[in-house]
């Protein structure tokens, strides 16, 4: 039987943000199995509260290999804490974040997973079995900025661990706060690095830089003639993305307005604190209202 659950990787700083979309998922969603929460071992108790019915809070050691462990605290650089292990350099935290996505939709036993950004808040229902199978699953997929050196760098790591011939077109971007990934094509597309690079796909991404978890998955699936027919493109994100980092409660209620009717979710990312408590609020006066109509 076809199923689905979510995926959300985060960490300390992200706690507020989990709490808005932990809420935003109960309230809105509906058909999915589970909502895995993952985090490091020792921030497992900062997250503890989310845990439910339908949400299990996941330290990040059960999807990684014993020899990946966490660095001090002491040691972070820039902000960023640090893995290190004896076969790869030190990898950081965001870095680490991506390895974890792959090892969820790989190890969750879930069919399809609904890859989160922990900045994502729901603010419409969404009924995520019209993303079960046999339905096709949506990879999101847009022309990339040609100009941008990072997705250059990305696009060209993703062919390198996939073994694919370097390419002369512009970059496509696969980057989504919200995407869909089969557990098959998951399970293929690890079984494809390995072949590649000749070592446990964690290490062989933790050897690269520049890694894109998107990139990678949207790759692997164009050109695997089994898993592209598995899957639609589509250009719609369905998560609205807004252009300034402080929007007023006016602006968050005027950009909900003119959503899209595929459109359910919007990002925090890059909000500050002010705003994101307007859209807390806005989100609220919004449920309110949809309670008082039915």
């Amino acid at each position: 039987m076809s199923s689905i659950s979510l995926v959300t990787t985060a960490s300390r700083r992200d706690v507020e943000l989990c709490a808005l979309q932990c809420e935003s998922v109960d309230r809105y969603l509906t058909c999915y199995v589970k909502h895995h929460l993952i985090v490091p071992d020792d921030e497992v108790a900062l997250f503890d509260r989310f845990n439910a019915a339908r949400r299990v809070v996941v330290p990040a050691s059960q999807l990684l290999p014993a020899w990946l462990r966490p660095m001090s605290r002491l040691l972070q650089h820039k902000g960023q804490r640090y893995w290190w292990s004896l076969r790869t350099r030190p990898v950081s935290n965001s870095h680490l974040q991506r390895i974890l996505k792959i090892a969820a939709a790989d190890a969750f036993p879930e069919s399809r997973h609904c890859i989160l950004d922990a900045d994502v808040v729901f603010f419409r229902r969404f009924d995520l079995s019209m993303l079960l199978r046999p339905r096709h699953a949506p990879l999101f997929e847009q022309m990339g900025d040609t100009d941008s050196p990072d997705l250059v760098q990305r696009a060209r790591t993703s062919r390198h661990l996939l073994g694919l011939e370097p390419s002369s077109l512009p970059a496509t971007d696969f980057s989504a706060g919200i995407a869909v990934w089969d557990r098959r094509a998951t399970r293929a597309m690890i079984e494809r690095i390995e072949t590649v690079t000749g070592v446990e796909w964690v290490e062989a991404l933790c050897h690269a830089r520049n890694v894109c978890e998107y990139m990678l998955y949207g790759r692997f699936v164009q050109d695997s003639p089994r898993h592209r027919l598995e899957h639609a493109t589509t250009s719609h994100a369905r998560c609205l993305r807004f252009g300034l980092p402080a929007p007023d409660r006016a602006t968050i209620e005027a950009m909900l307005r003119t959503a899209d009717d595929s459109d359910v979710a919007c990002s925090a990312a890059g909000l500050t604190a002010t705003s994101v408590d307007n859209l807390t609020v806005v989100l609220d006066a919004q449920a309110r209202a949809e309670m008082q109509v039915a």
